[in-house]
């Protein structure tokens, strides 16, 4: 268990120092590769104990796609020169207790970020670009819909915790 608490700990060390350096304006290398390291802290912690049951799989539940992530939302953005933005996103969920992720390009195409959640089985996608960011709102997209909703920032957060907590969710 001391293990685990250590690693929680530098977990939550290196999540400061992203913010540090987010707040720093330092740059966008520098902040990428210290979110990289946070990442491979989060996947050597595991799941926690006790969180998942077995479950008896019927016919049906063989045919569906099997998740390959617990990630709930990924941060998309629908153009260029928005990794910072993304980043910010991507902290304010993680701090919330959401389990999201981004695509670590540069400047990704939005298409083939959508075809990385279906691919992985990543339910949702919070997309951010100019007029979103103008507006202040996300762009929530249901992968499995495709149904897209305007959600106010201060809103995000809330509802994205509604969605998944939706026995099964296909949001």
């Amino acid at each position: 268990m001391a293990g685990r608490e250590t690693l929680e700990e530098l977990v939550r060390l290196q999540g400061e120092r992203v913010r540090g350096l987010k707040q720093q304006k330092a740059s966008t290398e520098q902040i990428e590769e210290e979110v990289a390291k946070l990442l491979k802290l989060k996947a050597q912690l595991g799941p926690d104990e006790g969180k998942h049951k077995f479950v008896l799989k019927t016919p049906k539940a063989l045919e569906e796609k099997v998740r390959t992530t617990e990630t709930q939302v990924l941060v998309a953005s629908a153009q260029k020169k928005l990794l910072e933005e993304r980043l910010k996103l991507v902290s304010e969920l993680w701090d919330a207790g959401i389990k999201a992720e981004l695509l670590y390009k540069k400047n990704p195409k939005l298409l083939n970020q959508l075809q990385y959640c279906e691919e992985a089985g990543i339910p949702l996608v919070a997309i951010i670009g100019e007029q979103e960011l103008k507006d202040g709102v996300v762009k929530l997209r249901s992968v499995t819909s495709r149904e897209e909703v305007d959600v106010r920032r201060e809103d995000l957060v809330e509802e994205i915790k509604r969605r998944t907590s939706q026995p099964s969710c296909t949001c």
